[in-house]
């Protein structure tokens, strides 16, 4: 539940009242050793922002996503501004190997974001879960061990009731690769309704954040994910996440005088 609280430091990037947010990584040996990743100074690996939803409660506003190479998936990213997009925070520690997708906000307090750990086949799926407004994040697993497969989508009626489709990305033995749950407990525990070989759509899901008024648009110009929100009809940018991060690349070996 750890959050990040430093403020990011926003830049101008030529558009009336947009910003751009920076997002900090640091290409460690350490880093590079556990992701496996093939980097030289040479053929160095770009990191890439992966922007998923946006979502709003109040004045506060959340972007959700990943932090990737081109083969592994590095860190979960959120976001989040507390004054309707002119300054920026990371809202909750990073998770290694973890992608965050979904948010929904039954009203004002009670939010989940899902997520779930990004590696050769995705596992392990996990909700991010706020009773406070998103000022607070704790990490709730769906279950309680780990399972290859993903949240497929999710929809909660009030702080308490909620569906979600479990997907094991693959056909299991059984044949039935997709499972609905429903939890009466806000997302602290999940029990099995319905299985099937099928794919199952839940009769509400994604809470659709351009109905709430803000929507994610890549932006191949200036190279970057724009945070747009509706105003008078018309579409307009107030933040900007740069799509490429860095170029990860080993850190230069100094030699020591004899």
């Amino acid at each position: 539940m750890k959050a990040l609280a430093t403020i990011l430091v926003l830049l101008p990037i030529g558009c009336l009242g947009q910003t751009t947010v920076p997002i900090p990584f640091a290409c460690s040996a350490d880093e590079i050793e556990h992701f496996g990743l093939n980097c030289s100074a040479e053929r160095p690996c770009a990191v890439y922002a992966d922007l998923n939803s946006v979502e709003s409660v109040g004045a506060r506003v959340l972007v959700a996503g990943n932090l990737h190479t081109d083969s592994v998936t590095l860190y979960s990213l959120l976001f989040e501004s507390e004054d309707s997009g002119t300054t920026w925070k990371e809202a909750y520690e990073r998770v290694r190997s973890g992608s965050l997708d979904q948010i929904q906000f039954a009203d004002f307090q009670n939010g989940w974001i899902s997520g779930g750990v990004m590696l050769a086949l995705p596992r392990d799926p996990f909700f991010l879960v706020t009773h406070d407004g998103g000022h607070t994040w704790r990490n709730r697993p769906v279950f309680d061990e780990g399972r290859i497969g993903t949240i497929a989508e999710f929809w909660f009626d009030d702080k308490s009731n909620g569906q979600l489709v479990f997907d094991h990305t693959r056909r299991p033995e059984s044949g039935n690769r997709y499972e609905l749950h429903e939890t009466m407990t806000g997302g602290d525990t999940w029990l099995p309704k319905v299985l099937s070989a099928k794919p199952l759509k839940l009769p509400k899901s994604r809470a659709g954040s351009e109905r709430s008024g803000w929507r994610l648009n890549p932006d191949s110009k200036t190279k970057t994910t724009r945070v747009e929100i509706e105003r008078a009809g018309k579409w307009e940018a107030v933040a900007a996440f740069p799509i490429r991060v860095v170029d990860c690349k080993p850190p230069e070996v100094k030699e020591v005088p004899q």
